[in-house]
């Protein structure tokens, strides 16, 4: 009984001093998109998540529901927002585990949800109509408004544009300053 015991003690001392059970929580934060972010289509949300061991599988909370389980890096997930209501907020966290279920939970973030961008008032100021930079891709000089007016028109928006400032704003949902820094002759 006493070999027993002594075994038992040794084998409890080495056990320990070789580390015994790891009890240190993974640490686990949303990359992406950033806390107050106003977001659409589809969202690519990215964790980090390390632990003193290895990290198990990191799981993805949407308003409280898990929605994915991550199992090796990167932990990313694609989120289709199309069918949620315009200005709806949403939080996001995460939760990591290593291998003994230590868990580490991440700060939530809150996003803002705005898919519906049709017949917004876009009125776009171009101060100064000389106002031009010489741009090698297109092989011509061109006014600072023009990288904005394509982006607006390839995502199906229109705009006012004039370099006269209109007597009022109210109408407008959106309104641009172009205040560029090259100047033409």
């Amino acid at each position: 009984m006493k070999k027993i015991l002594l075994g038992l003690v040794i084998f409890a001392l080495l056990w320990m001093g070789c580390g015994g059970v790891d009890t240190e929580a993974p640490t686990v934060n949303i990359t992406a998109p950033i806390n107050g972010s106003i977001v659409s289509g589809t969202v690519n949300i990215s964790v980090g998540a390390t632990d003193n061991e290895a990290v198990e599988r990191v799981e993805l909370y949407i308003n409280d529901t898990l929605v994915t389980t991550l199992t090796s890096q990167p932990y990313f997930h694609s989120w289709v927002t199309d069918s949620l209501l315009n200005n709806s907020s949403h939080d996001i966290f995460a939760r990591a585990y290593d291998a003994e279920e230590n868990e580490g939970t991440s700060p939530s973030i809150t996003v803002t949800v705005f898919n519906d961008t049709t017949g917004i008032a876009i009125f776009i100021w171009n101060y100064d109509a000389l106002d031009v930079f010489d741009d090698p891709d297109l092989g011509a000089t061109i006014d600072c408004t023009y990288w904005l007016e394509q982006t607006l028109l390839a995502n199906g928006h229109t705009y006012t544009k004039s370099t006269a400032l209109p007597a009022s704003l109210d109408s407008y949902d959106i309104v641009f300053v172009t205040l560029g820094w090259f100047r033409a002759g």
